[in-house]
């Protein structure tokens, strides 16, 4: 649930190059006017630019909360970030940093939890609707979860682990040429709840293909299906 909400708000503000928590963010309503908030749209849907006295701004720009400490750092070129961008939590520790070029994000940002600990690791390529690589992690430092798309938009695995470390979740290609994916989830207690093949067919998604089977948390078979391939 977290790599989807994360997923949703990267899309939203990849234009801006922002991380999700600075108020000079801001989204596009289609009743609103262009400008709004300091922020300037050329059309519905971006890209956007920072305004600075009404022009677009040019420099380095340090936003600060109440208490004076820095909430956002960034340069600016014609309204655009254009470099590294830091963001930080109201007790000073870095919320997210990474690269921007031209108002959008490339290269590996990096998300805190505000105790310092690491929350997430996004790789962005520029022109990619989706980040390359995304690897959340727990407080402890456990990995959480971690996917992978391939340089044709194809995704290479998806994994979800407990706090033990343990994958409760996995889905990894078997026969690459035609896209065919092994699929499994767990229970709590380690037993599998559901597993079967998928293919990822371009414009439709995941299709369940073959024999896919169904447990209790005893390990009993509970459901059986065999999918036309």
């Amino acid at each position: 649930m977290k790599r989807l909400t994360l997923i949703l708000i990267s899309l939203i503000f990849t234009w801006n190059c922002h991380s999700q928590t600075s108020d000079t963010l801001i989204t596009i309503d289609l009743k609103e006017l262009p400008n709004r908030n300091g922020w300037i749209f050329e059309s519905t849907g971006g890209p956007a630019y920072r305004l600075c006295n009404g022009q677009k701004c040019n420099g380095e720009i340090i936003d600060t909360f109440e208490n004076g400490k820095i909430k956002h750092k960034a340069f600016y070129v014609e309204g655009q970030t254009d470099g590294v961008v830091t963001d930080y939590f109201p007790n000073g520790q870095i919320e997210a940093i990474g690269k921007c070029e031209n108002g959008s994000r490339t290269g590996e940002w990096l998300f805190y939890f505000d105790n310092g600990n690491i929350q997430s690791s996004i790789i962005y390529e520029i022109g990619r609707p989706e980040p390359k690589k995304w690897v959340d992690y727990y407080e402890s430092g456990q990995v959480e979860s971690k996917f992978e798309y391939s340089d044709d938009m194809y995704p290479l695995y998806h994994f979800d682990f407990n706090q033990n470390g343990d994958t409760t979740f996995a889905y990894y290609p078997i026969e690459w040429s035609t896209k065919i994916y092994e699929f499994y989830e767990r229970f709590d207690n380690g037993q599998i709840k559901e597993a079967g093949q998928q293919q990822y067919i371009e414009d439709i998604g995941w299709v369940k293909i073959g024999r896919w089977m169904w447990f209790d948390e005893n390990g009993k078979l509970t459901r059986e299906i065999n999918y036309e391939k």
